[in-house]
């Protein structure tokens, strides 16, 4: 009879390592979401199913000698959300990657390619980035728009624009180089199509916080560019105060910052 209170202690505090298991490994998932983290390795469409795993993956976690690191894992991820919302810090991170000059006439536009929604329709980062572009060549700095797609599951970038042209009678010369997969590609293209045509210069446009890796990767493959980045719409960059606009800068700079190092050891930038 003595053994069985024993017993149920024992069940007890394995069930509460669990509990504490579960809700370190899921605030540590939704702080990494938040900050952007599980943008670098996962897509951001991500099935409902992984909480329940990483609820589970807690749970098993929690009742071994790993929990320590989980437990501390999470309390690191937290300050990290404490600084990044309580501070200026995000702001001063995006506002250092934005590159750019005055615009100077140029042979071409060169617009990167960005999500279009299956259906069509213009995502913030599209729209903002074909909007700079249109000015560039209705300002007169340059002939002709140079587009790149992403490709399936997302619509076509190039067909969005015509689309939007002709809705609003822009006459703009447009060409696409095509699907690409990233920057690199995209500077590859660019450089071997400005090869064939004879062109000096190109204006590239692309997200603030993406244009210093742009550049330097055009530059790297040879064309000779200026970043002309467009307007930063889904939050203020110049001061942003409010929590989620510092959130969307976090994420932002940190795939910036980790995208610069890999193309620089790939000698992409």
């Amino acid at each position: 009879m003595p053994k069985q209170p024993a017993s149920n202690s024992i069940g007890i505090t394995l069930a509460q390592f669990a509990f504490f298991g579960i809700i370190s490994a899921t605030l540590l998932w939704v702080l990494l979401t938040e900050l952007g983290v599980l943008d670098l390795f996962l897509p951001h469409s991500r099935p409902a199913w992984l909480v329940a795993a990483v609820a589970a993956g807690g749970a098993l976690i929690g009742v071994t000698r790993a929990s320590r690191l989980l437990h501390v894992l999470t309390g690191a991820a937290l300050a990290l959300w404490l600084t990044v919302c309580l501070s200026p810090l995000a702001g001063s991170m995006a506002r250092s990657l934005k590159t750019e000059a005055s615009p100077a006439p140029a042979d071409a536009v060169v617009v990167l390619s960005s999500e279009i929604q299956p259906d069509g329709d213009f995502t913030d980062a599209a729209l903002e980035r074909l909007v700079r572009g249109l000015e560039l060549v209705e300002g007169k700095y340059a002939p002709r728009l140079v587009l790149t797609e992403i490709g399936p599951p997302w619509g076509s970038y190039t067909r969005a624009t015509q689309q939007l042209t002709a809705r609003l009678g822009i006459p703009c010369p447009i060409e696409t180089l095509g699907t690409v997969r990233n920057t690199h590609d995209e500077a590859v293209l660019v450089s071997r199509l400005a090869r064939e045509r004879g062109w000096k210069r190109i204006l590239l446009v692309t997200s603030p916080t993406h244009s210093r890796r742009a550049l330097l990767t055009f530059r790297k493959a040879g064309v000779e560019a200026i970043s002309v980045p467009c307007r930063e719409t889904r939050y203020d960059l110049e001061n942003p105060v409010h929590l989620q606009d510092r959130l969307n800068a976090f994420s932002d700079a940190i795939h910036e910052i980790i995208g610069l190092r890999v193309y620089r050891l790939r000698g992409w930038a």
